[in-house]
């Protein structure tokens, strides 16, 4: 809800109007309801959901509408583990993200220790890196097509208008389209 708000607000201040709704996988309609859609979990959820995810996305979008998402990007985080240390609200929070090479995911582990000094660990994040190769598969094969993938400035924006490196830029920013086939233009 509060990134929906956000997004709201964002979207009135550049005069855009636009229709924001939040659904999972068994919310979404049918048949090409949507122009597009953002996918916030695409990597986080086993590689079967992943796909179900996109194929969901895929047919609830019309034709030549778009999907959105995000993905870890394996060349960047198979490099080396990265360690962050930041204080928030009096507590030392300690980030370890390291690469399963096996799985192909990123691993992230947060320990954080209270201003009192207690110790907690949070549960394990993993991630699903896909490759570009890969990326590009998973999309074809769920119906999607005319893959773009962008890298990221150091603040972490999309940018579309810089050349991909795939060693420097954490997280592949992809856009998807759903193919119009057909005489008619319907899709598929």
């Amino acid at each position: 809800p509060a990134l929906l708000e956000a997004a709201r607000q964002t979207a009135g201040e550049h005069d855009v109007a636009v229709e924001l709704r939040s659904a999972g996988l068994a919310d979404l309609p049918e048949r090409g309801v949507f122009e597009g859609a953002l996918a916030l979990d695409f990597g986080s959820q086993p590689e079967a959901e992943n796909a179900a995810l996109l194929r969901a996305a895929a047919t609830a979008l019309r034709p030549s509408g778009r999907l959105v998402f995000s993905s870890a990007n394996p060349y960047y985080w198979s490099r080396q583990p990265v360690t962050e240390h930041r204080t928030v609200h009096g507590m030392d929070v300690i980030r370890r993200t390291t690469f399963d090479f096996p799985a192909g995911c990123v691993v992230s582990r947060v320990r954080c220790i209270l201003a009192n000094g207690e110790r907690r660990a949070l549960p394990e994040a993993r991630f699903r890196a896909y490759t570009l190769p890969e990326l590009r598969h998973l999309v074809s094969s769920t119906g999607l097509a005319d893959l773009a993938v962008y890298g990221e400035d150091e603040s972490g924006v999309p940018r579309p208008e810089r050349p991909l490196d795939t060693l420097r830029t954490p997280f592949f920013h992809c856009v998807a389209l759903r193919p119009v086939t057909g005489e008619a233009g319907e899709g598929i």
